[in-house]
């Protein structure tokens, strides 16, 4: 995630002379059906559950928050609360805390993947 965002903030720079609007989107889960086909290190279907954080958005909510985030030109839409304070303070001042509590929360999910 985070070289991504490396890499639209140097699109941007450079598209901005073109008059080319470059927006990062950090939509949070979304309920669709993507997770139905996924598929894990062997190829196989996944038959888990995947972990969430906070409550799942709409698809149509998200286009919703995208299109008026276009209107207006921003530079990056981070569309949960949980995301937001993330983003904003938790990342910024307790990085180590961040990663120790999302390890935890994805311990089952990568324990599942492990034994592929």
């Amino acid at each position: 995630k985070h070289a991504l965002h490396g890499f639209f903030h140097s699109l941007r720079s450079e598209m901005a002379h073109l008059g080319v609007h470059v927006m990062m989107l950090c939509p949070g889960f979304t309920a669709t059906n993507l997770q139905s086909r996924a598929l894990d290190g062997s190829g196989k279907l996944n038959k888990g559950d995947r972990s969430t954080v906070g409550k799942e958005a709409t698809p149509e909510s998200v286009a919703d928050e995208v299109y008026r985030g276009v209107l207006k030109r921003k530079r990056e839409l981070v569309l949960t609360p949980v995301g937001k304070f993330m983003h904003h303070f938790v990342l910024r001042f307790m990085p180590a805390w961040y990663e120790r509590q999302m390890t935890k929360k994805m311990k089952p999910e990568f324990d599942r993947n492990e034994n592929v």
